[in-house]
């Protein structure tokens, strides 16, 4: 008999932190879940080292026309065994739990832990599932902040999102594009940080919109572009675009999905429906994702 995805949900945090092998959490529930015991990196005002993590066997995809992109991971829908290979959990104290639904449609799961002030402000960070991505690249996935409590609702409170984030190593320089509860709104936010210093573009309190919304982040050397797309709308927009001075943004960085709250209580988990990067050539090509995903 099929299992609710309530009960496989419960079920899998009941082993949260076990070998993948055990419960049949991996095949039995159709799910696969992160260990996140397995490793991890420390943490403190943006600093972290490398968690332990396996390399996908998966080939890359194509760089395109553009020299400057590097090696780029498949597109991911979460729905496979091998779904979560050569991610890394950024802190693996701040995530409750990481899952990936191992059946069509897939999508993944990230709940983080509920404690004050588990999210990215200033120099504060908070979760983030990972790779690590060499030059030029446009990242874009589809997002759903919602309310543990009721995962039909958008979440409530102070900052409870989800979305992506592009960020240089060890140091509190990052960008972020992500949809939730902004303070006084169910919509969207960009942030742009340097040196534990935080911009939120456009305005303080968010975007009105949705709390479902492809999202995308685009980096042309020292420019970046962030692209948004609520569900219901027929083309995407960039939103900011923010060119670094040169040498502060490394070549490599870590990019990937975040989920958390900052500023008040934390009820809320990201669902990725899929992710997938890109090569883009000029500043067009970083509305093409995004405009052609579900």
């Amino acid at each position: 008999m099929a299992k609710s995805p309530l009960l496989q949900r419960a079920l899998c945090l009941a082993i949260l932190g076990a070998p993948l092998a055990l419960a049949g959490c991996s095949v039995g529930l159709d799910s696969v879940v992160y260990d996140l015991d397995a490793g991890g990196g420390g943490g403190g005002s943006g600093a972290t080292t490398s968690s332990t993590s396996t390399t996908t066997g998966s080939s890359s995809s194509s760089t395109g026309g553009n020299p400057a992109c590097g090696a780029l991971p498949p597109f991911n829908n979460f729905s496979t065994a091998d779904s979560l290979a050569g991610w890394t959990v950024l802190l693996p104290s701040n995530f409750q739990s990481v899952s990936a639904q191992m059946a069509l449609p897939g999508g993944l799961t990230l709940t983080p832990k509920p404690v004050f002030n588990n999210g990215w402000f200033q120099s504060t960070i908070g979760p983030l599932l990972y790779r690590e991505i060499t030059g030029d690249f446009l990242i874009t996935a589809h997002v759903r902040a919602v309310r543990v409590s009721n995962p039909e609702a958008p979440p409530g409170g102070q900052y409870n999102t989800a979305g992506l984030l592009a960020r240089k190593p060890n140091e509190a320089t990052w960008v972020l594009n992500d949809v939730g509860s902004q303070l006084t709104t169910v919509g969207a936010i960009d942030k742009v940080t340097t040196d534990g210093s935080t911009d939120k573009l456009p305005g303080d309190n968010g975007t009105p919109g949705s709390n479902l919304a492809t999202l995308a982040i685009c980096r042309l050397g020292d420019t970046f572009h962030l692209v948004r797309r609520f569900d219901g709308m027929m083309s995407p927009t960039v939103t900011t675009s923010h060119t670094f001075a040169p040498g502060v943004m490394p070549k490599t960085l870590q990019v990937g999905m975040i989920v958390g709250n900052y500023g008040g209580e934390l009820d809320v988990e990201g669902v990725f429906d899929f992710v997938r990067f890109d090569c883009p050539m000029v500043d067009a090509d970083c509305l093409k994702a995004a405009a052609n995903s579900p």
